[in-house]
């Protein structure tokens, strides 16, 4: 028996997202793991709060297409368009003495605006009752612009092009699978 049906899935949505921030006291701060500098010596990344930071905007569009061509065979194909601003990035301050050790101070803030595009292209094949394959493709594209640190900007657009992915789902038995993946990442 052929199944077959189709979906157009358009979308536009705006999102107010909260991260977490360190905002504890005016004067608060978060030491995380230290980094070896030369042997011997570690610098410690030193997060200062900042109650100023707001959270990040999102306004993103999205349309999305999604078929069971088969009853052993389905595909969807959805492009993106995000447009992001209140983006955080964080000022590196001068090194600090620590005894033989070095405190990096890095302090939060908003500044960081920018946009990502893209497609994604995802099937799930039933080889047989108790094998299934779901091979997939996304391509990201981000631009991020950072007026007072373009560095930090050039950094955090450096996101993976191109993620592929082919997984495979084998039923053993009713209480046992045996799952793979395959992933490659530019």
């Amino acid at each position: 028996m052929k199944t077959t049906s189709h979906v157009l899935e358009p979308a536009a949505r705006s999102r107010l997202l909260t991260a977490l921030y360190i905002a504890q006291e005016q004067d608060g701060y978060l030491t995380l793991y230290p980094q070896l500098m030369a042997p011997g010596v570690y610098v410690f990344p030193r997060y200062t709060g900042n109650r100023d930071i707001t959270s990040l905007d999102v306004m993103a569009y999205e349309l999305g297409y999604r078929t069971q061509a088969t009853e052993r065979f389905s595909y969807d194909i959805a492009l993106f368009y995000n447009v992001y601003d209140n983006l955080v990035s964080f000022r590196r301050g001068t090194l600090e003495p620590y005894g033989d050790n070095f405190i990096l101070p890095l302090d939060l803030r908003n500044g960081m605006y920018g946009t990502s595009y893209g497609f994604e292209i995802s099937a799930e094949w039933a080889v047989t009752p108790w094998w299934r394959l779901a091979p997939s493709y996304s391509f990201q594209r981000m631009n991020l612009e950072c007026p007072s640190r373009p560095s930090i900007a050039q950094t955090a657009g450096d996101s993976p092009r191109n993620t592929a992915y082919l997984r495979s789902y084998w039923d053993l038995s009713a209480n046992w699978q045996l799952d793979m993946a395959l992933r490659y990442v530019d």
